[in-house]
């Protein structure tokens, strides 16, 4: 399923089979934050909580999580072509990392650039959870323009539903957050970022 954010392709999928390996894929991750090696963040805005998540970076060099990875690169190829990016390259996963955001957090506006493609899978998610958000690439100046603000909200973000089992890939470069945690349920999910290996021979004309 593609969305048209902006003017720009959001790419979104389903693993049918999520269901018969979730229970083992989240049991294979939460032992990693058990450690004291997460990095946690919070941070504290006008008196009250406004981001809290865990990460944990090592997810791709401590347990398997292949059937994960391979369905994001089989979705990652069908995307890059869908960007248009050059036939000359192949996608290639660069990393991955789980996070975790429990009641009451969430994911404050960020990019994953320089990254071609970024994604996130679902493991444990749902729209109460806090689903993801895309801004505008020219909010800034789209707020300036003269709409009348009673009848058109000021913002101009997109929203893709949270679901345990999706995947969702989109540019790295595009900003995005997730709305809060609103529900008694911890979110789980593997963050990602998608590169590229090749060679582009380009050819000069004078």
């Amino acid at each position: 399923m593609n969305h048209n954010f902006f003017g720009i392709p959001v790419y979104e999928a389903n693993m049918e089979s999520f269901d018969e390996i979730s229970k083992e894929m989240i049991d294979r991750i939460l032992p990693l934050f058990e450690t004291d090696d997460d990095v946690e963040h919070e941070s504290q805005r006008g008196g009250s909580k406004s981001v809290y998540y865990k990460c944990n970076f090592r997810l791709h060099k401590s347990v398997d999580i292949s059937p994960i990875t391979d369905f994001v690169l089989e979705h990652a190829k069908i995307y890059w072509n869908q960007l248009n990016y050059s036939k000359h390259l192949t996608p290639q996963i660069l990393n991955t990392w789980a996070n975790t955001t429990p009641p009451g957090g969430n994911w404050d506006s960020h990019i994953h650039s320089p990254a071609p493609i970024a994604g996130s899978f679902y493991l444990n998610a749902s729209p109460e959870m806090g689903n993801l958000v895309f801004e505008h690439p020219l909010e800034t100046l789209l707020a300036c323009q003269p709409y009348d603000f009673d009848e058109k909200p000021k913002h101009f973000d997109s929203v893709v539903e949270a679901r345990s089992g999706k995947l969702v890939l989109f540019p790295g470069w595009l900003r995005h957050k997730t709305q809060k945690n609103n529900s008694d349920q911890t979110r789980l999910v593997i963050g990602i970022n998608i590169g590229c290996h090749g060679t582009v021979n380009y050819i000069h004309l004078i």
